[in-house]
């Protein structure tokens, strides 16, 4: 069993920024351009839904534009976790400044529809495009994400053979955007970290270089190495009081409880590993 807690927001606070852009067009729908990257990750999903409530539109009419440093330049690096809380918090800059925007003309309309504010704020020379920059955390590290798992493996100690029985893993992602992509990239994560302590094998030439540097030269996990029985809970009732978007927490990986698992066992039995 282990537990993890994984810090949200880089210790240098110049790289706790990021920028969106967010045109609205007069036939109501949205485009948006970040400087995150969707490595599949679920990245877009989760800015189209808080563009979506920020701006009380439907998730349709939201499109995510193609990244290019033409439209968001000097963007942080897509790492650590850390992207949907430094985008979200731009997109939610951009999207309040365009509500603020439309507010006078809602007040005149209350019963108007979004299409209808859009060609009032046009027709009445009113932007509707907006650059903004997010920037959460004044001092580095912001909050952070907990988790715990829990592994049982079962092992031939004299030949290395194993097999994950049962995993469970409980983590705490405050109220979150999107529980299918949450659990989805915890489940990754567990993959990954299982197959970089268990399956894959590291090795140097003589010159220290990595030689298992492709899947040519090393076997990466597949679907037979699955725990056999695999849980992956989300904490419930746990909105994070210092969010940066909607009292969610962003995901860390919870990646080598299996390790540790594996390793005791070993262990137990005098096997190094």
């Amino acid at each position: 069993m282990m537990a993890i807690r994984f810090q949200m927001g880089y210790p240098v606070s110049l790289l706790n920024q990021s920028t969106a852009l967010v045109h609205v067009y007069l036939d109501g729908s949205v485009s948006l351009s970040h400087g995150g990257c969707e490595i599949g990750q679920g990245l877009n999903m989760k800015i189209q839904q808080i563009a979506s409530r920020a701006l009380s539109v439907p998730l349709s009419k939201i499109h995510i534009a193609e990244n290019s440093t033409n439209t968001v330049a000097n963007a942080t690096a897509t790492v650590g976790s850390c992207t949907t809380d430094l985008v979200g918090a731009a997109v939610l800059n951009a999207c309040g400044e365009i509500t603020n925007r439309l507010q006078p003309f809602k007040e005149k309309k209350p019963n108007a529809s979004w299409e209808e504010l859009i060609i009032d704020a046009y027709l009445n020379r009113i932007s509707l495009s907006v650059m903004a920059q997010g920037r959460p955390g004044d001092g580095g590290v912001y909050y952070y994400t907990y988790g715990a798992g829990c592994s049982t493996v079962e092992i031939d100690c004299l030949t290395g053979e194993h097999k994950v029985l049962s995993t469970d893993i409980v983590m705490d992602v405050g109220r979150s955007l999107n529980p299918g992509i949450d659990v989805g990239q915890i489940e990754g994560a567990f993959m990954q970290g299982y197959g970089m302590m268990a399956v894959e094998e590291w090795t140097l030439n003589d010159r220290g270089e990595v030689e298992s540097k492709n899947p040519s030269r090393y076997r990466v996990p597949d679907v037979g190495n699955l725990p056999r029985d695999f849980n992956v809970t989300l904490l419930s009732d746990s909105p994070n009081k210092q969010a940066i978007v909607y009292s969610s927490k962003v995901v860390s990986f919870n990646r080598i409880n299996s390790y540790f698992c594996y390793k005791s066992r070993c262990l137990s039995h005098h096997v190094l590993i």
